[in-house]
Parts: structure tokens; C-alpha cells; sequence
């Protein structure tokens, strides 16, 4: 293969959609990511260190419920053939949220202490069924925009989750002066705009 050729196959692959929602989508996902990156040490200056260790323990704590709360069925949305049956499992997906949001919970309330202990959630523990069931929403919606190929709509509802995050945190901060919630109310409810975006 000689190096025109290599350069034309180049030249023909930079005009697809495919390379255009890839490198649109990881732009604006990068973006996302940048924008609470840019801004946490004003959050660190705003918020005290047990408010960060809260949210630090909310998120971890939740990392690991949500490894079950969908048993990864998101994937099958992307895989599947056929529109209807796509439809069909994202409604599977709901009931199969709501029953391990349930179980969860169950869990989570019946060793309180030693959760709240072991993460240091005093104050925002009642905020993990929330925060559980509104990431299990973002990340089914995700899949059923990658199968519908709405590229935008996924990465714009990063950008939208991670501007409300830090609107919400300032605000809560600036309406109910110190406090160790902020965070995690702000958190859960840039993945709610998230999801309704």
C-alpha cells in the first residue's frame, strides 16, 4: 500500500459521521468533565472538608450499588435488532431499578451505622436511594440514546449535569449558609436536569 493511497483512505474516513460523532462526543464529554474540574477549588473554599469527605463517601458508596442496579441490561438496549423489543427492555430495566433501589435501600437502612461509619455520610445517607435511582435513569437513558444514535443529546446531558452540579452547590450553600448537604443535593440534582435534558 503505498502512502497516497493511505492518505486518501484517511481523506475518505475524516468525512464520515461516524469520526464526526466521535470526535463531537468526546469534545463535549471532555467539556463535561473540565467544567466541575475548573471549579473545585471554589467549591473546596465554599464547602468544608467534611462536606467534600460526605460527597466523596456518597458517590463511593453508591459506585458500588450501582455496579447491580441495572445488571448491565443497558448494553442489551444497544445490541438489540429490533425497536420494539429495545422499548420492552428499557422498561424491564425501570422495574429491575426500582426493585434493586429497593433492595438497596432495605440494605443500606438495616446497616446504617456501619455504612455511615465506614463512608462518613452522616449527613447525606438518606440521599443514596436518590442519588442511586437518578444515575440508574441517566445511564438507561444513555444507552437508549446511543441506539438511537443522539450522540448530541447524550453528551449535552453531561454538560447540562455538570453545570446544574455546581449551580445547585453554590446555591444550596448561598441559600442555607454552611452546610455538609450541599453537595450531594447539588450532585443529585444535576443528574435529574441530566436526565430530564
Amino acid at each position: 500500500m503505498s502512502i497516497s493511497n493511505l492518505f486518501a483512505k484517511i481523506k475518505v474516513f475524516s468525512r464520515t459521521d461516524y469520526l464526526k460523532n466521535i470526535v463531537g462526543q468526546a469534545g463535549v464529554v471532555f467539556i463535561a468533565q473540565l467544567i466541575p474540574l475548573i471549579f473545585s477549588p471554589l467549591i473546596s473554599r465554599v464547602y468544608n472538608e467534611q462536606a467534600l469527605a460526605e460527597i466523596t463517601g456518597m458517590v463511593s458508596l453508591c459506585s458500588l450499588f450501582l455496579v447491580f442496579s441495572n445488571f448491565k441490561l443497558g448494553q442489551a438496549i444497544v445490541l438489540e435488532k429490533e425497536d420494539y423489543k429495545a422499548r420492552q427492555l428499557v422498561i424491564l430495566i425501570l422495574f429491575v431499578n426500582l426493585f434493586t433501589i429497593l433492595l438497596s435501600t432495605l440494605i443500606l437502612f438495616s446497616f446504617k451505622d456501619f455504612f455511615v461509619e465506614s463512608f462518613k455520610i452522616d449527613n447525606v445517607v438518606f440521599y443514596i436511594p436518590i442519588y442511586i435511582l437518578s444515575y440508574s435513569l441517566f445511564s438507561t437513558l444513555d444507552a437508549w440514546f446511543t441506539r438511537q444514535k443522539k450522540f448530541k443529546n447524550r453528551a449535552y446531558a453531561k454538560i447540562v449535569e455538570s453545570i446544574s452540579y455546581l449551580a445547585f452547590a453554590f446555591s444550596v450553600y448561598f441559600l442555607a449558609g454552611s452546610n455538609d448537604f450541599g453537595l450531594a443535593l447539588g450532585k443529585i440534582l444535576g443528574i435529574v436536569l441530566g436526565v430530564l435534558f
